[in-house]
């Protein structure tokens, strides 16, 4: 979740910059919150996962973010032709904000699972 918010404040910071040190830092916050987001989601991944699926599951998963990365990068140029630096700060705090939810519902939804002693 902190990778998330660091995302929609380097969304937000991108949207009020009026200089090139506050885009820069804004640039920065958002390398920043990816990094968190993709190294959070790896640690999860290989945690839930048998140490014989680990290496195939984190090979797709980073094949995966690798090509989602590449088409949103290459598709945010018609979000900038459309609608500017606003759309595409736009569209992304919408992406983190699904992202933050997601994660607040699935951990609602299955929660941590306490062990308790067998009975006799």
């Amino acid at each position: 979740m902190l990778g998330a918010l660091q995302l929609m404040l380097a969304g937000l910071l991108a949207v009020l910059t009026v200089g090139v040190l506050e885009l820069g830092l804004a640039l920065f916050m958002l390398g920043l919150g990816w990094n968190f987001c993709f190294i959070a989601g790896s640690s999860l991944l290989s945690n839930s996962l048998a140490a014989h699926e680990r290496v195939r599951a984190q090979g797709f998963g980073e094949t995966f973010v690798s090509i989602a990365s590449g088409v949103a990068s290459l598709g945010s140029f018609v979000l900038f032709a459309y609608g500017g630096i606003l759309l595409v700060c736009a569209m992304g705090l919408a992406c983190a904000l699904l992202f933050m939810a997601s994660a607040v519902w699935s951990t609602q939804r299955n929660p941590v699972i306490e062990a308790s002693e067998p009975q006799a």
